[in-house]
């Protein structure tokens, strides 16, 4: 079987941002909310399909697709944020969309207001990290169980794949930061360790974020819950469900979360490998974004969890 979920790895040309189709954009966002000239409305440049505006530091979300890749993704979440607003009853929140273009290269939601994981964490104390996890891990539980036809199919040999693919597009910095020693030592975790740990057991797919770390996490009020938010379903469909809990997200967070969902040995250990080679896997991001700070921090995981 192999993946419906589109490749991106070649598309560094869409990261190139036109300043007056952000302003254009910006625009259109103002007058779909009637907003005065006193509401900040912020392009958030982080996203890879898309381009992104907060209005009011998020009490409104909108993406712009910057390619027909990201038009497909937008049919995919935006029916799998729909599904999980008909369900109900889970411990976090998702935003809920409310403003759709009729062909799809734009769609606005309800965002969640709070900061990220990422920033939030060094204030948390462990009880409230335990807190997030158990809500993470129930909410994937829910998640992985559900039903969304015709959302992407990535099997674990379409990972494999996208694996060594990240790993060739990564070969630039690789090369410039380690010897040919390290190098081979890396490329021998991505395309065997890696690879025979994904392929030791059969793996049922299921619904999944496919995006789920502490960047894509928000905490804090949300309304009458001293909650957990969860954000950005571009990458949704059905996925190795280890995959929602490879994201490097905080240990005792983890942990919870992983109690919490009852995992198995072997998703335990499939997340573990998956979260090992995440910084690989996002090389190719930061270099098409030309992220220096981003590839350095990538960089000095890469030498931490797999040379170390």
């Amino acid at each position: 079987m192999r993946s419906s979920r589109p490749d991106r790895s070649a598309l560094r040309d869409s990261q190139v941002n036109d300043g007056a189709i952000v302003d254009t954009e910006i625009a259109t966002v103002r007058s779909i909310l009637g907003l005065d000239d006193d509401t900040s409305v912020e392009f958030d440049d982080s996203g890879w399909d898309s381009r992104v505006y907060l209005v009011s530091g998020g009490v409104a979300v909108f993406k712009f697709a910057r390619n027909d890749i990201a038009v497909q993704q937008y049919e995919h979440e935006i029916a799998a944020l729909g599904l999980l607003e008909s369900q109900g009853g889970a411990e976090v929140v998702v935003p809920r969309v409310r403003w759709v273009d009729d062909d799809r290269r734009w769609f606005g939601y309800e965002g969640i207001v709070g900061p990220s994981l990422v920033a939030a964490l060094p204030t948390l104390s462990a009880a409230r990290r335990r807190e997030i996890g158990t809500a993470i891990g129930r909410f994937l539980s829910e998640l992985h169980a559900m039903s969304l036809p015709n959302a992407p199919i990535c099997s674990i040999d379409a990972d494999i794949e996208n694996y060594a693919n990240k790993l060739a597009l990564s070969s630039p910095a690789l090369e410039a930061e380690f010897n040919a020693a390290e190098r081979a030592r890396i490329e021998s975790f991505v395309l065997d360790t890696l690879a025979t740990g994904l392929r030791a057991q059969p793996v049922r797919l299921a619904l999944a974020h496919g995006d789920l770390g502490p960047w894509n996490v928000v905490v804090g009020s949300q309304g009458d819950r001293d909650g957990v938010g969860i954000i950005d379903f571009g990458d949704v469909g059905y996925h190795d469900p280890a995959i929602d809990f490879a994201g490097r997200i905080d240990a005792t967070i983890l942990d919870a979360a992983l109690d919490a969902y009852d995992a198995d040995d072997a998703l335990r250990e499939r997340a573990f490998l998956r979260a090992r080679a995440l910084p690989v896997l996002d090389i190719p991001f930061y270099l098409g974004k030309g992220d220096a700070v981003g590839l350095r921090t990538r960089l000095d995981e890469i030498r931490v969890e797999l040379l170390a």
